[in-house]
Protein backbone atom coordinates (compact mmCIF):
# COMPACT_ATOMS: atom_id res chain seq x y z
CA UNK A 1 0.00 0.00 0.00
CA UNK A 2 0.92 3.75 -0.32
CA UNK A 3 0.79 6.29 1.84
CA UNK A 4 1.84 10.25 2.06
CA UNK A 5 3.55 11.40 4.89
CA UNK A 6 4.33 15.09 5.37
CA UNK A 7 7.44 14.36 4.80
CA UNK A 8 7.93 11.97 1.92
CA UNK A 9 6.11 8.63 0.51
CA UNK A 10 5.82 5.62 2.16
CA UNK A 11 5.57 1.79 0.23
CA UNK A 12 4.35 -0.60 2.73
CA UNK A 13 4.28 -4.45 1.45
CA UNK A 14 2.88 -6.94 3.21
CA UNK A 15 1.87 -10.49 3.13
CA UNK A 16 -0.30 -12.65 5.34
CA UNK A 17 -0.41 -13.44 8.28
CA UNK A 18 1.61 -10.59 8.59
CA UNK A 19 -0.38 -7.80 6.78
CA UNK A 20 -2.05 -7.48 10.46
CA UNK A 21 1.47 -6.60 11.96
CA UNK A 22 2.00 -4.58 9.18
CA UNK A 23 -1.25 -2.67 9.21
CA UNK A 24 -1.02 -1.93 13.03
CA UNK A 25 2.34 -0.68 12.59
CA UNK A 26 1.32 1.97 9.99
CA UNK A 27 -1.92 2.78 12.16
CA UNK A 28 0.32 3.83 15.56
CA UNK A 29 2.17 5.95 12.74
CA UNK A 30 -1.30 7.82 11.49
CA UNK A 31 -0.39 7.15 8.21
CA UNK A 32 -3.08 7.85 5.43
CA UNK A 33 -5.09 5.26 4.52
CA UNK A 34 -4.50 3.04 1.15
CA UNK A 35 -3.64 5.27 -1.93
CA UNK A 36 -2.13 2.84 -4.66
CA UNK A 37 -0.35 -0.22 -5.34
CA UNK A 38 2.86 -1.30 -5.77
CA UNK A 39 3.43 -1.43 -9.12
CA UNK A 40 2.02 2.74 -9.48
CA UNK A 41 4.54 3.52 -6.73
CA UNK A 42 7.46 1.77 -8.41
CA UNK A 43 7.03 4.04 -11.92
CA UNK A 44 6.19 7.20 -9.23
CA UNK A 45 9.79 6.72 -7.71
CA UNK A 46 11.44 5.51 -10.87
CA UNK A 47 10.48 8.31 -12.16
CA UNK A 48 11.42 10.75 -9.45
CA UNK A 49 14.90 9.05 -9.49
CA UNK A 50 15.64 9.87 -12.97
CA UNK A 51 14.87 13.42 -12.12
CA UNK A 52 17.14 13.41 -9.04
CA UNK A 53 19.66 11.92 -10.58
CA UNK A 54 19.63 14.21 -13.85
CA UNK A 55 19.43 17.00 -11.30
CA UNK A 56 22.35 15.55 -9.26
CA UNK A 57 24.49 14.85 -12.33
CA UNK A 58 23.79 18.36 -13.69
CA UNK A 59 24.81 20.07 -10.15
CA UNK A 60 27.76 17.71 -9.18
CA UNK A 61 29.15 15.34 -12.31
CA UNK A 62 31.19 12.33 -9.60
CA UNK A 63 28.25 12.30 -7.06
CA UNK A 64 26.22 8.50 -7.06
CA UNK A 65 22.83 7.91 -5.95
CA UNK A 66 22.80 4.23 -4.36
CA UNK A 67 20.34 2.20 -5.00
CA UNK A 68 19.48 -0.91 -1.85
CA UNK A 69 19.17 -4.30 -3.63
CA UNK A 70 19.09 -6.92 -0.69
CA UNK A 71 17.06 -7.76 2.07
CA UNK A 72 14.84 -5.41 4.37
CA UNK A 73 15.37 -6.10 7.77
CA UNK A 74 12.13 -6.12 9.71
CA UNK A 75 12.60 -4.47 13.40
CA UNK A 76 9.68 -6.57 14.21
CA UNK A 77 11.74 -9.83 14.33
CA UNK A 78 14.29 -8.61 17.21
CA UNK A 79 14.92 -10.54 20.29
CA UNK A 80 12.75 -13.51 19.03
CA UNK A 81 14.75 -15.47 21.37
CA UNK A 82 13.60 -13.75 24.31
CA UNK A 83 10.47 -12.16 23.53
CA UNK A 84 7.36 -13.33 24.68
CA UNK A 85 8.91 -15.65 26.83
CA UNK A 86 5.91 -17.11 28.22
CA UNK A 87 4.94 -18.50 24.85
CA UNK A 88 8.41 -20.61 24.68
CA UNK A 89 7.48 -21.65 28.12
CA UNK A 90 4.03 -22.93 27.36
CA UNK A 91 5.63 -24.54 24.22
CA UNK A 92 7.99 -26.39 26.06
CA UNK A 93 6.39 -27.84 28.97
CA UNK A 94 3.45 -28.45 26.85
CA UNK A 95 5.68 -31.10 24.83
CA UNK A 96 6.58 -32.63 28.11
CA UNK A 97 3.22 -32.98 29.20
CA UNK A 98 1.79 -34.28 26.39
CA UNK A 99 4.45 -36.65 26.19
CA UNK A 100 4.19 -38.04 29.44
CA UNK A 101 0.55 -38.40 28.87
CA UNK A 102 0.59 -40.03 25.68
CA UNK A 103 3.42 -42.55 27.78
CA UNK A 104 1.46 -43.20 30.46
CA UNK A 105 -1.81 -43.50 29.01
CA UNK A 106 -0.43 -46.02 26.48
CA UNK A 107 1.04 -47.78 29.37
CA UNK A 108 -2.67 -48.00 31.22
CA UNK A 109 -4.09 -49.49 27.78
CA UNK A 110 -1.87 -51.94 27.82
CA UNK A 111 -1.61 -53.01 31.11
CA UNK A 112 -5.27 -52.15 32.26
CA UNK A 113 -7.49 -52.65 29.25
CA UNK A 114 -8.22 -48.97 29.38
CA UNK A 115 -9.06 -46.59 26.16
CA UNK A 116 -6.61 -44.92 25.30
CA UNK A 117 -7.75 -40.93 24.80
CA UNK A 118 -6.39 -40.75 20.84
CA UNK A 119 -8.89 -37.71 20.02
CA UNK A 120 -8.08 -35.20 23.41
CA UNK A 121 -4.14 -36.22 22.55
CA UNK A 122 -4.60 -35.35 19.18
CA UNK A 123 -6.61 -31.88 19.97
CA UNK A 124 -4.14 -30.89 22.47
CA UNK A 125 -1.48 -31.92 20.14
CA UNK A 126 -2.72 -29.76 17.31
CA UNK A 127 -3.37 -26.78 19.55
CA UNK A 128 0.22 -27.02 20.53
CA UNK A 129 1.57 -27.13 17.11
CA UNK A 130 -0.98 -24.42 15.67
CA UNK A 131 1.09 -22.00 18.32
CA UNK A 132 4.53 -23.36 17.20
CA UNK A 133 3.29 -20.62 14.04
CA UNK A 134 6.56 -18.96 12.88
CA UNK A 135 5.32 -15.67 14.50
CA UNK A 136 3.88 -16.89 17.63
CA UNK A 137 6.27 -19.11 19.23
CA UNK A 138 9.18 -16.48 18.14
CA UNK A 139 7.12 -13.34 20.02
CA UNK A 140 6.64 -11.29 16.78
CA UNK A 141 2.96 -11.20 16.37
CA UNK A 142 0.58 -8.40 17.32
CA UNK A 143 -0.64 -8.29 20.57
CA UNK A 144 -4.63 -9.35 20.12
CA UNK A 145 -2.40 -12.83 18.58
CA UNK A 146 -1.29 -13.88 22.02
CA UNK A 147 -4.89 -13.19 23.64
CA UNK A 148 -6.30 -15.45 21.39
CA UNK A 149 -3.36 -18.22 21.79
CA UNK A 150 -3.35 -17.98 25.78
CA UNK A 151 -6.41 -19.98 25.96
CA UNK A 152 -5.26 -22.48 23.47
CA UNK A 153 -1.98 -23.02 25.37
CA UNK A 154 -4.14 -23.56 28.96
CA UNK A 155 -6.73 -25.74 27.18
CA UNK A 156 -3.89 -27.88 25.70
CA UNK A 157 -2.25 -27.99 29.49
CA UNK A 158 -5.90 -28.67 31.00
CA UNK A 159 -5.99 -31.95 28.73
CA UNK A 160 -2.89 -33.13 28.98
CA UNK A 161 -2.88 -32.96 32.72
CA UNK A 162 -6.10 -34.74 33.40
CA UNK A 163 -5.21 -37.45 30.89
CA UNK A 164 -1.65 -38.10 32.89
CA UNK A 165 -3.49 -37.78 36.24
CA UNK A 166 -6.20 -40.26 35.09
CA UNK A 167 -3.42 -42.64 33.34
CA UNK A 168 -0.92 -42.91 36.81
CA UNK A 169 -3.99 -43.36 38.99
CA UNK A 170 -5.36 -45.84 36.72
CA UNK A 171 -1.79 -47.71 36.95
CA UNK A 172 -1.22 -47.54 40.23
CA UNK A 173 -4.52 -49.61 40.89
CA UNK A 174 -1.93 -52.54 39.33
CA UNK A 175 0.85 -51.69 42.26
CA UNK A 176 0.11 -53.95 45.51
CA UNK A 177 0.15 -52.04 48.59
CA UNK A 178 -0.81 -54.38 50.92
CA UNK A 179 1.63 -54.39 52.11
CA UNK A 180 2.47 -51.83 54.70
CA UNK A 181 6.09 -51.26 56.95
CA UNK A 182 3.70 -49.57 59.96
CA UNK A 183 0.58 -49.09 60.58
CA UNK A 184 -1.17 -45.97 59.21
CA UNK A 185 1.16 -46.18 56.04
CA UNK A 186 0.80 -43.91 53.17
CA UNK A 187 2.22 -45.20 49.74
CA UNK A 188 3.80 -42.81 47.28
CA UNK A 189 4.70 -44.04 44.15
CA UNK A 190 7.26 -42.36 41.92
CA UNK A 191 7.20 -42.34 38.06
CA UNK A 192 10.29 -42.27 35.99
CA UNK A 193 9.08 -40.76 31.93
CA UNK A 194 12.76 -40.81 31.16
CA UNK A 195 14.20 -43.75 28.90
CA UNK A 196 17.42 -43.92 31.77
CA UNK A 197 17.52 -44.34 35.36
CA UNK A 198 16.81 -41.61 37.54
CA UNK A 199 17.50 -40.24 40.86
CA UNK A 200 15.35 -37.30 41.94
CA UNK A 201 14.69 -35.54 45.07
CA UNK A 202 11.06 -35.60 45.97
CA UNK A 203 9.00 -33.29 47.73
CA UNK A 204 5.63 -34.66 49.54
CA UNK A 205 2.95 -32.74 51.29
CA UNK A 206 2.07 -34.22 54.90
CA UNK A 207 -0.74 -34.88 55.69
CA UNK A 208 -2.77 -34.92 59.74
CA UNK A 209 -1.08 -32.18 61.95
CA UNK A 210 1.27 -29.84 61.41
CA UNK A 211 2.91 -31.12 64.89
CA UNK A 212 3.02 -34.89 63.96
CA UNK A 213 6.13 -36.62 62.71
CA UNK A 214 6.83 -38.68 59.90
CA UNK A 215 9.65 -41.04 58.44
CA UNK A 216 10.41 -41.79 54.80
CA UNK A 217 10.89 -46.02 54.06
CA UNK A 218 11.56 -48.10 51.19
CA UNK A 219 9.50 -50.97 50.19
CA UNK A 220 11.06 -53.37 52.33
CA UNK A 221 10.76 -51.11 55.48
CA UNK A 222 14.46 -49.50 55.98
CA UNK A 223 14.25 -45.75 56.64
CA UNK A 224 15.33 -42.94 54.19
CA UNK A 225 16.86 -39.95 55.33
CA UNK A 226 14.34 -36.99 54.65
CA UNK A 227 13.91 -33.26 55.99
CA UNK A 228 11.26 -30.50 56.24
CA UNK A 229 11.62 -27.38 53.73
CA UNK A 230 10.66 -24.18 54.64
CA UNK A 231 7.35 -25.29 52.94
CA UNK A 232 6.33 -27.75 55.78
CA UNK A 233 6.88 -31.12 52.88
CA UNK A 234 9.13 -33.33 53.30
CA UNK A 235 12.30 -33.99 50.82
CA UNK A 236 13.66 -37.19 50.04
CA UNK A 237 16.05 -38.40 47.87
CA UNK A 238 13.82 -41.35 45.68
CA UNK A 239 17.03 -42.77 44.14
CA UNK A 240 17.41 -45.37 41.12
CA UNK A 241 13.64 -45.00 39.72
CA UNK A 242 13.76 -47.47 36.88
CA UNK A 243 13.72 -46.43 33.20
CA UNK A 244 9.89 -45.60 31.99
CA UNK A 245 9.12 -47.10 35.48
CA UNK A 246 8.31 -46.87 39.62
CA UNK A 247 9.26 -47.26 42.66
CA UNK A 248 7.14 -47.76 46.09
CA UNK A 249 8.08 -45.46 48.79
CA UNK A 250 5.78 -45.28 52.36
CA UNK A 251 4.89 -42.17 54.41
CA UNK A 252 4.92 -43.28 57.95
CA UNK A 253 4.44 -41.70 61.11
CA UNK A 254 7.20 -41.40 63.49
CA UNK A 255 7.74 -39.65 67.15
CA UNK A 256 11.73 -39.03 65.82
CA UNK A 257 11.19 -35.44 63.88
CA UNK A 258 13.02 -35.63 60.98
CA UNK A 259 15.49 -32.60 60.64
CA UNK A 260 14.99 -28.79 59.17
CA UNK A 261 17.33 -27.30 57.32
CA UNK A 262 20.59 -29.78 58.53
CA UNK A 263 21.20 -31.65 55.46
CA UNK A 264 22.67 -29.48 52.82
CA UNK A 265 23.30 -32.39 50.39
CA UNK A 266 19.49 -32.91 49.64
CA UNK A 267 18.88 -29.61 49.76
CA UNK A 268 21.06 -28.38 47.33
CA UNK A 269 20.66 -31.28 45.12
CA UNK A 270 16.54 -30.34 45.58
CA UNK A 271 17.21 -26.53 44.47
CA UNK A 272 20.13 -27.24 41.44
CA UNK A 273 17.44 -29.82 40.19
CA UNK A 274 14.44 -27.62 40.27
Amino acid sequence: MLATTAADQLVICSKSPDAGKVLLYARNLNLPPLRGIYGEFRKRVDGENKKTKDAVAIQNPKSKIQNWNDELYLEFHRGCYTTHGDQKLYNRRGENLLYEAELFASLASIYCGVDYPKAEIEAAWKKLLFNQFHDILPGSSIPEVYEDALPEWQAMQNTASSILQQSLATLITQIDLSRLPFPDSFPIVVFNSLNWQRSEVVAVSLPGEPTQQWQICDSSGNQIISQLDADAKLLFLASDIPAVGYRLFWLSSTQEAPPQNQSKTIALQFYFRK
